[in-house]
């Protein structure tokens, strides 16, 4: 697999879990907070 095809489904698995900023950047707020509410 190729960087261009890991960073295409990250994006993607960013975009369902409601994680991005509007620059489009991962949110680590964001992050930590699904991922206390998930239970991980």
């Amino acid at each position: 697999m190729e960087l261009k095809d890991l960073q295409e489904k990250l994006a993607i698995i960013c975009d369902k879990l409601e994680i991005f900023d509007k620059d489009n950047t991962i949110n680590l707020e964001k992050l930590v907070k699904w991922a206390k509410n998930n239970g991980f």
